[in-house]
């Protein structure tokens, strides 16, 4: 292989395997918060959001390895026994600067804070005598996951703003919660197989594909008509409609994976169904490069 494609390989292999798009996801969703309710930015609380993101998920995907990801994700075990300097550094690099950046924010976002932190340690902990995980179960880990992910996006900078939470924040929540929760059911797919030998049942090893697909693409259209009604309602700048796109890219997904035999791979139904949920960036951006959040 010439240097071309081994620098190719090594870039995939860190954008699949460092995690490094999850903090970006998590700014994602505190930002458009800001924007779609014209608060005012805390970047201390993006600072710690997504820096918490990345210390749970690192903790997830490499100091707890499960028996499962020997079967779902050899390579991504590999990289990172490989890559042992950058496990460590990049740990407590967010460990320091979420650290300082708590210090900046207001007692009741720390106290919420607090409790979605401890909601994800619950969540990768086995307990019990026969150490059963959460994050084995069809309902638990999609609900711990959707709550975790939108609760923070959404309900942690309306807190640190001191804004009033109405009807309309939850109608925001249950949009972002529709598709975060077809992200982690898209997600198990390409791990089936691992998650069946290891005795977890999440609704990928419970149910057929087409069903999987058929609640997926439930999921992610009554996100689309929610969001849409939303946009409507709390009267969206126009180019805020691009945050839409969200459930329609989700919709293809499922419609991909439906017609697709091959459904093991974790670029695809990993990697850039992740980015799906972090695509509220791209209307963000360009909300802010327009002059419309002056």
């Amino acid at each position: 292989m010439n240097s071309v494609g081994i620098l190719q390989n090594r870039l995939r292999s860190f954008l699949l395997y460092s995690n490094s798009h999850i903090p970006l996801i998590a700014f994602a969703l505190v930002s458009s918060t800001w924007v779609v309710f014209n608060l005012e930015p805390s970047w201390a609380l993006a600072i710690v959001a997504s820096s918490g993101a990345f210390i749970v998920y690192q903790l997830d995907r490499v100091w707890f390895t499960s028996p499962e990801d020997q079967i779902n994700q050899p390579e991504r075990v590999k990289w990172y026994r490989d890559h042992a300097a950058y496990q460590q550094a990049s740990i407590g690099f967010c460990a320091i600067i979420g650290f300082v950046a708590l210090f900046f924010l207001r007692p009741a976002t720390l106290w919420m804070g607090v409790l979605l932190g401890g909601a994800g340690m619950i969540y990768l902990m086995p307990y019990g005598s026969q150490l059963v995980r959460l994050k084995g179960h069809w309902l638990a880990k999609p609900l711990f996951i959707t709550i975790c992910w939108s609760v923070g996006g959404v309900m942690l900078p309306l807190i640190e703003s001191g804004e009033r939470v109405d009807g309309m924040v939850w109608g925001f929540l249950l949009y972002r919660s529709l598709l975060i929760s077809s992200n982690v059911l898209l997600a198990d797919l390409p791990d089936k197989m691992g998650d069946a030998n290891s005795n977890l049942d999440t609704l990928a090893v419970l149910l057929s594909k087409r069903s999987l697909m058929q609640i997926i693409f439930c999921l992610s259209t009554l996100a689309l008509i929610l969001g849409g009604s939303q946009g409507f309602l709390l009267d969206w700048p126009a180019l805020l409609y691009i945050d839409l796109a969200g459930a329609v890219f989700m919709i293809m997904m499922a419609n991909q994976a439906y017609r697709n035999e091959a459904t093991d791979s974790h670029f695809l139904y990993g990697y850039v169904n992740d980015l799906i949920i972090g695509w509220p960036l791209v209307p963000v951006a360009l909300y802010w490069l327009n002059g419309m959040g002056s």
